[in-house]
């Protein structure tokens, strides 16, 4: 099954992040080049985190390891997740692109973290964190969403198209 358009949903997940994950995290902050924080690093990383649950707790999901998407879904195919953001989940021109061209992601995943506002909390070993998936939307709907000044989309959709509409 492919998704048409998007489906709106709410499932909680709880887990302890692998010593294998925070290994790599830390690497991936150690070598991040980017003019941020150190505490951004590890924001942007620590994001990593519920596609990695995901695939080991779910058989029909496994990680892709490449840039284009996060992980090969047996229900939704090429997936790309998106944290979910209140001024909108942003997309990448990399991503868009991508999703353009069909190399790139089918579905995009959309979750935040279970804590208040969809704080994040530093990832560390030995400690149980949760996140929310709150949805599921086609990668080419959204690109028909996205404000091009922002790179962002509305969730859940604002006026959304019908599925007539759409195809």
């Amino acid at each position: 099954m492919h998704l048409n358009t998007f489906i709106e949903t709410s499932e909680y997940f709880y887990g302890v992040p692998s010593a294998e994950f925070l290994e790599k995290r830390d690497a991936h902050v150690f070598n991040d080049e980017r003019q941020i924080s150190i505490e951004e690093k590890y924001r942007r990383w620590d994001a990593e985190w519920p596609e990695y649950h995901q695939c080991s707790i779910d058989p029909t999901k496994k990680i892709y390891r490449g840039k284009k998407i996060d992980l090969i879904c047996e229900t939704h195919g090429k997936v790309d997740y998106k944290q979910y953001a209140a001024n909108g989940i942003h997309v990448s021109t990399f991503v868009q692109g991508w999703a353009k061209d069909e190399t790139g992601a089918e579905v995009f995943t959309l979750w935040k973290w279970a804590y208040g506002n969809n704080r994040h909390i530093k990832l560390e070993k030995n400690k149980s964190y949760g996140y929310e998936i709150i949805g599921h939307i086609n990668a080419k709907y959204a690109l028909d969403l996205i404000n091009e000044k922002t790179n962002r989309f509305k969730w859940p959709p604002e006026n959304p198209l019908t599925l007539d509409e759409f195809l």
